[in-house]
């Protein structure tokens, strides 16, 4: 699937990062899942740092706890709601912040709430993710949020 041009450039960018990159990918048994997973097998070929962990839907899914941070609420959001990321927290933001991402992962189908996992009202705290990854935030978060910070 993969054409030469493509694998070369991810195994230079392999190469360079020299670090171990997992996939985990959640499937159905629907055509597109077969065909990505063909795609992510293709991908893995590329090099011995790539390791595919191929789930089903109805599977239990390990946590993952990567993060990324480019520095913007707002782009974090859009990430979200396209799929490019699958969670997303912060706190002590503005409504300029999310009023946006928020709009468009409700519109993806994604869920958007509080810390304590309220109905998120452009508020300061917010936590957002596709269905399963949110509720599982808020679950991994709660320990460790403060009661008054919860609903804020």
């Amino acid at each position: 699937m993969l054409d030469t041009n493509l694998k070369t450039q991810l195994q230079g960018y392999l190469e360079r990062i020299s670090q171990p990159v997992q996939i985990v990918a959640s499937l159905d048994d629907s055509d597109k899942s077969q065909e990505m997973l063909e795609l992510l097998h293709d991908i893995e070929s590329v090099s011995s740092l790539v390791k595919l962990d191929a789930q089903r839907d109805d599977a239990q899914v390990k946590p993952s706890f990567a993060l990324r941070r480019p520095g913007s609420a707002a782009l974090d959001l859009a990430y979200v709601a396209c799929g490019r990321v699958d969670g997303f927290w912060e706190m002590g933001l503005k409504a300029w912040d999310t009023a946006a991402g928020t709009l468009m992962i409700r519109e993806a189908g994604g869920r958007v709430g509080t810390l304590g996992g309220d109905e998120y009202r452009l508020g300061a705290n917010i936590v957002a993710g596709a269905p399963k990854v949110y509720e599982a935030l808020i679950e991994a978060l709660a320990p460790h949020v403060p009661a008054e910070l919860r609903n804020v």
